[in-house]
Order: structure tokens, then sequence, then C-alpha cells
């Protein structure tokens, strides 16, 4: 981190139907000097362990805000999707630290979407509630990452009130031809919709 071996990519979120963009994600990646990029499914985890995710969590937070603001002014309004890990959540107060870098950017927290795994919610801690609803209350959304990978509950998705679910690659891999995928992910579809 300190000597700036990370940076942001953005994956484009689009429409479907229209092809239009209405989002992005942004996705760490760590290209140390003079080596291979490590992939992110080798020190994310490391970086749990040993406690250096609250910094590099802050750091992403604040450069996908000011990357939200850079494009604003260009004219592109669009929300921009982080990945949260659970540590931040149950060791950081996320609210103030989207707060933080969306006030230092000049943006709306709007402009910023949380991502939380599933694992993160299985815990139901009054922290992950609290974190969720306040997340909401300053306008921030709320997505669930990889739904459907071994973690899933329906009474989770009832109390946490998310605004958005990612149906996890194995279920929309073999689309359209698998039909027991396409059963699968039509049956999240209305689940999500209902709710």
């Amino acid at each position: 981190l300190s000597a700036s071996q990370f940076k942001l990519v953005y994956q484009p979120q689009v429409y479907a139907d229209s092809g239009c963009v209405f989002g992005a994600e942004a996705l760490l990646r760590w290209h140390p000097e003079d080596m291979l990029a490590i992939p992110p499914t080798e020190f994310i985890p490391l970086a749990e362990e040993i406690g250096m995710i609250l910094p590099i969590g802050e750091w992403v937070i604040t450069q996908a805000c000011d990357r939200a603001r850079r494009w604003r002014d260009d004219g592109l309004n669009c929300r921009i999707a982080v990945n949260v890990s659970g540590v931040q959540i149950y060791r950081d107060d996320i609210v103030a630290a989207v707060q933080r870098a969306a006030r230092a950017a000049s943006i709306s927290p709007e402009l910023i979407q949380v991502e939380l795994t599933e694992s993160t919610l299985i815990e139901d801690s009054i922290l992950v509630h609290d974190a969720i609803s306040g997340l909401k209350a300053i306008g921030t959304s709320v997505a669930i990452d990889d739904f459907g990978t071994g973690y899933s509950s329906l009474a989770y998705l009832k109390r946490f009130r998310v605004d958005k679910l990612k149906i996890d690659r194995s279920f929309v891999r073999g689309l359209p031809d698998d039909d027991s995928d396409a059963a699968i992910v039509r049956a999240i579809l209305q689940m999500a919709r209902a709710l």
C-alpha cells in the first residue's frame, strides 16, 4: 500500500437488454514492482488475516469516490460498486468510511454501492444489520456478491433488505443452454423482484 502497488480497474456494469452502461465495479489489483501481478484470491485473505484489509479497504473506497467524481465531472453519472470485507464490517465503521471518502471527493454517497459476500451476512449479527441500515440511510446501496455460492439463506434476504443480488457465475456461465442453470436464475430473479 505504501509503495503504491495497488490499483483499481473498473469493470462496466451493463443492462443486458439495452447494452447501456449503468455503473462499474471497482476491482483491486496488486502489481508488485518487477513481479507478476498477484491475484486477489491470494492477497485478500492474507490482508484480512494480518489486519491490512482495513487500510486497503479505506484506500479502495477513497479511490472509488475520487473516480466517481471524475466521471461525474466528465458527464458520466454512474454508481461504482466496491467489495467490502467482513472484517471491515466487524472491525471498522464502514458507514463513516464511505461518508468521509464521499465528502472528500465532493460526491453523494449514493454514487457508491457496497458489495458484501454471503459469508458476511451469515453471521446475522447486530453489527451487520446496523452497517447495512447505516449505509442505506446515507443513500449507499448494498448488494450481495456471488449469491448462491453455498451460504444462501432466504431468511437473511428478508432481514437485511439489500438492493441487489449478484448471482454467482457458476449459475450464469451455462446460460442460456443449461436448463438447470436457467431454472435457478429464473427462480432467483423472481424472488429478488418480489422482495
